[in-house]
Parts: C-alpha cells; sequence; structure tokens
C-alpha cells in the first residue's frame, strides 16, 4: 500500500463536534494524518439543510462544503494515491461511480442493530395509504440501488453481524478492519476515566431519550414522526408517574445528543434531563427504559436489565424496531397504551444472550481493546488487522 498521508471522510449530514469526537479526527491527526471532513449535504439534501442546524455545530481547517455536484466531481479528481476516503453514504456511487482516482477508498460498518420484525402484508398497507410514504418507498426500492459495484479497499467491521452485511461490494483483496461499534469506544473512555458522581447517586432508572417526536431524521428522510407530541409525553409521563411509585427508583432522563432541551424546554414534567452523560448513567443505574435506542449497546455491556416501552399510539416501522430488539436480547416489552402489570423488579438479564448480541452487534471476541480510530491508523501504518 502506498504512503497515505491524508484521510477523507464523506458526509451527507451537516458536520459537528460530535462527528468530530466520535470519528477521530483528534486521534488520526495525532497519528500524523492530515484530516479533512468533505460535507455533501448542501448539495445532497439542500432542504434539509437549509432547515436543521445541529446543537453543536463545529468548524475547523480541514472542513469542505460541497454545494453542488459539479463542486463535488471537481473535488473528487483531486483525490490521489496518498489519500484514504471513509465514504459511509456510498456517495461515490452518486458523484463518479466506478471511479477511485488511485486512493484508497472504504466504508464503515459499526454499530449494526437487529432487523425490525415485521408483517409485510402490514407494511405495505402502511405504505400504499399514505402517498408521501409511499413514494419515499418506491423510490427508495427502486431507485437507490447501488449500481456501483466497484470492491472497496478496506471496510471497518464493528461485530460479526457487520462482516456478513452485503451492502457494500467487496473481494478477496478488500481488508476487513475488525473493530468494534462506535459505543464501545465510549465505553472505554467510562471504564478509563471512572470517575462519576453517579456513584453515589442514590438507585435510579434512566430513561434512553431518542427524540421520538422532532428528531431531525425526519425531515432528513421526508417521513412523519412515529408519534406526535400531543400523545407521545402525556402516556409516557404517565407511565413514568406509575414506575417511580411502583419502585421507588427516581427516572433520570439521558437526552438524545441531537437535542437541546435548554431550548425547547422539559417535557418530561420536570424530571432531571442530563446530557452528554448515557455511558455513565447507564453503568450506575438499576435499570433501563427505552424504545430501540442505539444506546442499549450499553447497557449490555454492563449487564443492565432493560424494559423496553411500546404504544399502539406509535406508528408500525417504529413498533417493529422494538419488537425485533426484545426478540434480539429477550427483553421484556410494557405496552403504555394500556393497563400495566407490576413486577418491574423482577426483570432479570439473561447473560447468555447478552453475550451474543455483543459478538454479533458490538463487539466480537479477539478483537483490539483500543479506540477504533487507533485500529484503523495501524492499518494505515502497515499494522492490518484481518
Amino acid at each position: 500500500m502506498k504512503k497515505i498521508n491524508r484521510v477523507i471522510l464523506f458526509l451527507a449530514t451537516k458536520f459537528n463536534y460530535r462527528d468530530y469526537k466520535r470519528f477521530g479526527f483528534d486521534i488520526i491527526q495525532r497519528r500524523g494524518y492530515k484530516v479533512e471532513a468533505w460535507d455533501f449535504t448542501d448539495w445532497y439534501k439542500p432542504e434539509y439543510s437549509k432547515t436543521y442546524t445541529p446543537p453543536d455545530p463545529f468548524e475547523f481547517s480541514g472542513l469542505r462544503k460541497i454545494n453542488t455536484i459539479n463542486e463535488a466531481k471537481e473535488l473528487y479528481l483531486t483525490l490521489t494515491e496518498k489519500d484514504a476516503v471513509l465514504d459511509p453514504f456510498n456517495l461515490r456511487s452518486i458523484i463518479q461511480p466506478g471511479r477511485l482516482n488511485g486512493c484508497h477508498f472504504g466504508s464503515m460498518l459499526l454499530g449494526l442493530l437487529p432487523a425490525p420484525q415485521r408483517k409485510p402484508a402490514d407494511y405495505l398497507k402502511k405504505v400504499l395509504l399514505n402517498p408521501r410514504r409511499s413514494a419515499n418507498y418506491f423510490r427508495k426500492k427502486f431507485f437507490s440501488i447501488n449500481i456501483d459495484k466497484t470492491p472497496l479497499n478496506f471496510l471497518i467491521t464493528g461485530g460479526q453481524a457487520a462482516e456478513k452485511d452485503n451492502r457494500y461490494t467487496i473481494n478477496k483483496n478488500t481488508v476487513l478492519i475488525k473493530a468494534h461499534a462506535l459505543d464501545y469506544d465510549r465505553y472505554l473512555k467510562q471504564e478509563a476515566n471512572d470517575d462519576s458522581e453517579f456513584k453515589n447517586n442514590g438507585k435510579y432508572a434512566v430513561f434512553l431519550d431518542e427524540d421520538m417526536c422532532f428528531h431531525p431524521d425526519y425531515k432528513y428522510l421526508g417521513i412523519e414522526p412515529y408519534c406526535s407530541a400531543k400523545k407521545y409525553y402525556p402516556d409516557l409521563n404517565q407511565f413514568f408517574k406509575h414506575f417511580e411509585n411502583e419502585t421507588g427508583l427516581n427516572i433520570i432522563i439521558a437526552a438524545h445528543p441531537r437535542t437541546d432541551y435548554g431550548k425547547r424546554g422539559n417535557p418530561f414534567n420536570d424530571r432531571e434531563i442530563i446530557a452528554d452523560r448515557t455511558v455513565e448513567l447507564v453503568k450506575y443505574s438499576s435499570l433501563v427504559l427505552a424504545h430501540m435506542s442505539t444506546s442499549i449497546n450499553f447497557a449490555v455491556l454492563y449487564n443492565k436489565p432493560v424494559i423496553l416501552l411500546d404504544s399502539i399510539k406509535y406508528e408500525t416501522v417504529l413498533r417493529n424496531y422494538i419488537s425485533g430488539r426484545s426478540s434480539a436480547l429477550n427483553l421484556t416489552v410494557i405496552n403504555i397504551s394500556k393497563k400495566w402489570t407490576d413486577g418491574f423488579n423482577k426483570i432479570v438479564v439473561d447473560k447468555k444472550i447478552y453475550k451474543e448480541y455483543k459478538k454479533q452487534y458490538i463487539k466480537e471476541p479477539g478483537t483490539p481493546k483500543k479506540f477504533v480510530w487507533e485500529i484503523f491508523c495501524d492499518y494505515l501504518d502497515g499494522n492490518q488487522h484481518t
């Protein structure tokens, strides 16, 4: 492999400080590589780009913002054999299908989730009765097929499920860089610096917030929210009150990282909302409440009991994801739109299933216990983990 001196991340969502940290820009630079983020959002999702501002906008000298397809193609032509490109949105297949420009092209599958459980007839009924959803479904089904079959030079994987996934074209020359889900990086950081006030905070339950009614991905994907705020928060807060009365556990809200409740206000009846500390909140909790949050990974890593919250008021797609997560981890599901049964304190962890889930979706045995981007830089340096 030719000497790489620049690493470029292709993005189709607005670059922010969270991206800068989770994609290891500081680590890659410290390892001696120039690093850039090419943000194609203004061109790729113009309407979304005009209306959405992340809660943590961030700029640095390596950020490039691309506004048109011509700009994208011109910039693409500047790539050389000294560049390594990470393309998680598969933008290459749109900009210049089949053309690598001699650079090292790769992608990542870090943090895959169990497939949702859905009945095809129910799903098609939902699609066909909603013109907007119908248009999105058929566009994605028939016009978003990846026609670029050029094999990747490398693919960063997290868990055995990622190695079985076939969304990217690979061949015998593609290097599989076996790493782990990005959540495991956060777990490693927590374990390396475990000085948390929650150690002595008393017993509590943590709710993994997903910004269910206002998540920016709804606009990005052109779909309606899985539940309206008018329906979502009253039922959820009523359940929280019942749960707290039955268990004696206060519920702390682990805020979704793309939500600014300081601006929006507290919709959880003044329960404590804490941002950017989900890992430690889960670690020292007595129990975890969630819908389908990816942060359930932390409950798996710390062997915490989990209750999944469902409702007849939620869209079918959300209910299918909740069901899929429940099946994969043998979790209790409570329908909060019905009369609840007690027994919250009897929820137990199936450690055997948690272990298998970790192997499939978080980290398989034998992979390095170091940050994803250290493993990636080892590959760039020539110390490949295969």
